[in-house]
């Protein structure tokens, strides 16, 4: 009862900062978690002003998202940039942003945006960038090469001080200006794959904006806030003005003078204002949220997806009001153990631990079977899919999907290992296989069913769930922890590059090495890679090959199964979700609310018109 209770009372508290946001009363109830969906009315466009001094802007012209982390307030509403201040995209700070170019993984297509092209030189130590002459800063200013030139050569310089600065500084030489549009960039070796990697904007990763070089020359890069709207911060190219920032919401009006407005690259957007608010990442908190039509897109998961769409009509998934609920992400799991932690430096501990997982009973059990399982650290894409049919044979004899007790008994006997009286495996002097599986919330229902089994079959494993799991989990300090591989798209160099032997001050963001697995022939092939185009199927495979006979019989990390993206998206105020039934736009790009590609979701929402 009592939890119950505190979750009424963060469901209230973030009604009442939507409302506030949207020019309305906070007085608002939030409905019963039992009823039916009611049609909630939208606030008033002349309600009395509201705090912060924001103009008032109905309901129906607002797009509210939830931030589905745990977190119940925003730590970063003062800081609006990617670089610094212990920053990232995903709470809000990529609505501030536009990238050169996005790309869209249900059609494998790229849409130039700020540049109209690029190139690379025979031997790809060069990349020449034509940006559009039409693209202006929101303050006025034309968005030139100066600008790219600064912001690429800062990051260089500035290297593991901010983010993304170890990554540029490893492949850049120098930017260089040619002319107002025509950026050139000396590599510091042959890289066929800088512009994916830098400047197409998909999910989260390496790629991070150009920033306006009138505004952050002479700035602290590692602190500046670029969050004071007094000052028209953060001074952007895209069709959104932050107008408001604060731990409860962050909110952002409609600019009217958006450049791709006026190159007749896309229309002006339909919503004046958007609104992002943290929720606390509770579903039940999420559901009543979504069926009370308080907020028009989040995570739910599938089965509170499932729950939500019974309960109000309007409420629909990637995949419609149908299982899965969602589309596969590219962020495939994995049980990840620290192998310089021991015994799970021992591959044959690591294959009896993979043995001893049923799979599919995790994702029946914690995900009504609304997944996959996946025997590769990437997502089941088209072309990496042709990667995977090239080793069939090596993944029939090493088989990172199977569940079979008698082939875990004799890789942990291998192992030195032997099941004690009471079942458990233990070595020669009494140890147990000690599993601390630390968790993380939307997680915890499979963790706990993990754990479940791996107690069933000889391991001493347990259950935590701290409130900084992830921070520990990317600073390394973890012994077992459940997440993806933030890596391949569209050839598997990416995720290969997860697991180069670890240095420090090498990566920033998800692309270190954090199971801390070396291998130098392995390395060695990575570059290899490395210098190959990455549409050159016959020459990348013969490596990937290479690579693949010594990545599985290592098993650096234990692949589990796709990881779903299950987002509500409600139709009640927006349309033309890029939903598998649009019939308009179709699969236009990922609606992560959290991710970069999320500004074509902007340009393509149609209001309903509904009051």
């Amino acid at each position: 009862m009592k939890k119950n209770f505190f979750k009424l009372i963060a469901l209230m508290t973030v009604i009442s900062f939507i409302m506030a946001a949207c020019g309305g009363s906070a007085s608002t109830q939030a409905p019963a978690a039992t009823s039916a969906p009611a049609a909630t009315n939208a606030p008033a466009a002349t309600s009395a002003p509201t705090e912060g001094g924001l103009k008032d802007v109905p309901r129906n012209k607002t797009l509210v998202l939830g931030w589905w982390g745990e977190n119940t307030t925003f730590k970063d509403s003062e800081c609006h940039q990617p670089f610094g201040c212990n920053q990232d995209f995903q709470q809000g700070t990529h609505l501030n942003w536009e990238g050169m170019a996005y790309w869209n993984a249900f059609d494998n297509k790229t849409t130039m945006w700020q540049a109209e092209s690029y190139s690379y030189n025979a031997d790809f130590t060069e990349l020449t960038i034509k940006l559009r002459p039409e693209v202006m800063w929101s303050d006025g200013t034309p968005f030139t090469a100066d600008d790219v030139v600064y912001t690429v050569n800062t990051l260089r310089d500035l290297g593991p001080k901010v983010r993304f600065g170890p990554e540029v500084k490893q492949y850049t030489k120098e930017a260089s200006k040619v002319d107002d549009h025509t950026v050139l960039i000396t590599l510091n070796g042959p890289d066929p794959r800088y512009f994916w990697r830098f400047f197409t904007w998909r999910w989260d990763s390496t790629p991070y904006p150009i920033v306006p070089k009138h505004i952050w020359e002479g700035q602290d890069w590692a602190t500046f806030g670029n969050a004071d709207v007094s000052k028209g911060q953060p001074v952007s190219t895209g069709p959104l003005q932050l107008v408001f920032t604060s731990p409860e919401r962050k909110v952002w009006d409609r600019r009217d003078n958006w450049w791709a407005v006026k190159a007749g690259l896309t229309d002006e957007i339909k919503m004046e204002r958007v609104i992002n608010i943290p929720t606390g990442g509770q579903p039940t908190v999420l559901t009543e949220l979504m069926v009370s039509n308080q907020i028009d897109i989040t995570h739910l998961g599938a089965d509170t997806a499932r729950v939500a769409s019974e309960k109000n009509p309007k409420i629909t998934t990637h995949s419609g009001r149908n299982p899965p609920y969602g589309y596969t992400d590219w962020w495939p799991q994995s049980l990840w153990l620290k192998y310089t932690v021991k015994p799970f430096d021992n591959p044959d501990v690591r294959w009896c631990i993979s043995y001893s997982i049923d799979r599919q009973n995790i994702i029946d059990v914690a995900w009504e079977g609304n997944n996959a399982m996946n025997p590769m650290p990437y997502p089941p894409y088209a072309g990496l899919l042709q990667y995977t049919d090239s080793i069939k044979d090596l993944l029939e004899k090493y088989n990172t999907n199977e569940f079979n007790l008698d082939k875990a008994a004799e890789r942990c006997q291998a192992a030195g290992y032997t099941k004690d009286s009471s079942g458990m495996w233990v070595n020669a002097s009494g140890e147990k296989i000690t599993i601390p599986l630390m968790s993380w919330l939307q997680w915890d229902a499979g963790s706990q069913v993990l754990t479940e089994q791996l107690k069933q079959n000889g391991f001493d494993a347990s259950f935590s769930d701290p409130p900084d799991a992830w921070s520990l989990y990317t600073k390394g300090e973890y012994v077992a922890y459940p997440a993806g591989h933030a890596a391949s798209l569209q050839e598997p160099y990416d995720a290969m590059n997860l697991y180069k032997c670890p240095k420090e001050g090498q990566a920033s963001y998800q692309v270190g090495n954090l199971s801390g697995w070396c291998d130098p022939e392995f390395d060695k092939l990575i570059q290899e890679m490395q210098l190959i185009p990455p549409d050159d199927f016959e020459k990348n495979s013969a490596v990937f090959r290479k690579m693949m006979e010594l990545w599985l019989p290592a098993l650096p990390d234990l692949p589990l199964f796709n990881w779903m993206h299950n987002f509500g998206m409600n139709e009640t105020y927006w349309t033309n979700w890029p939903t598998v039934d649009n019939t308009k736009d179709g699969e236009y790009i990922n609606e992560a609310s959290q991710l970069l590609g999320f500004l074509l979701i902007l340009t393509h929402l149609e209001p309903t018109g509904a009051p």
